[in-house]
């Protein structure tokens, strides 16, 4: 109805209405964008063929992106809420991470490139690089880890077979040297042993003509 006139209360009514019906477009809004900018970060996180990964300050896993399958053997689910020591590590495994996460993170604040072994599903080794940071509450205390993770098995395998044909090399080309030595003296031997029999055939050439002359 265009001529009326809202009293006091229904404008206050019809506030509140707008007031709430815009906070909750803004949260819809809100919820939108970070579940686009979840979904791009997963993407990414899929594509770039790394493990990107969160643990808490108990040492539980709390994200996992989905490349840990391709890598572990495990799916996310079945890692989320794990600690890292129940993880298929070794235990000897673990003491080195640990060993050179604390290193890095008391010397710089941060961890880059740190060289570790694990375990898959099945019971391989993988060589894997990881780098991060430590994340921190409020307050300032240590919430756990943000990290991403590599498998460089193919790499570390590729360079233990060019380190393995280096190898092979050198021993082929030392055993060659001694063949070229062998070759070198037996050549110097049978060219003393020509020159010796060129010489006794002169002499006695020499000792028979001259009787007859």
């Amino acid at each position: 109805n265009r001529g009326r006139v809202w009293n006091d209360t229904e404008e206050q009514i019809l506030r509140a209405v707008g007031t709430l019906a815009g906070s909750a477009l803004a949260r819809e809004q809100a919820g939108e964008a970070l579940r686009l900018s979840e979904e791009r970060f997963r993407n990414v996180a899929d594509a770039s063929g790394e493990v990107i990964w969160e643990m808490g300050a108990d040492e539980r896993i709390s994200f996992v992106s989905a490349g840990c399958l391709a890598v572990t053997g495990y799916t996310p689910k079945e890692i989320i809420g794990l600690s890292i020591d129940s993880l298929g590590t070794r235990p000897e495994f673990v003491a080195a991470f640990r060993a050179e996460l604390q290193r890095q993170i008391a010397a710089q604040g941060f961890f880059r490139n740190i060289e570790h072994h694990m375990l898959d599903k099945n019971g391989r080794v993988h060589h894997m690089r990881t780098s991060g940071l430590p994340l921190f509450d409020a307050e300032g205390g240590f919430a756990g880890l943000r990290a991403t993770s590599v498998d460089v098995t193919p790499e570390q395998e590729s360079a233990a077979m060019a380190a393995e044909a280096m190898e092979a090399l050198r021993q082929a080309n030392g055993e060659l040297e001694q063949y070229a030595s062998v070759t070198q003296d037996l050549a110097a031997q049978a060219f003393a042993a020509d020159r010796a029999k060129n010489e006794f055939l002169a002499t006695i050439g020499h000792e028979v003509r001259t009787p007859i002359h």
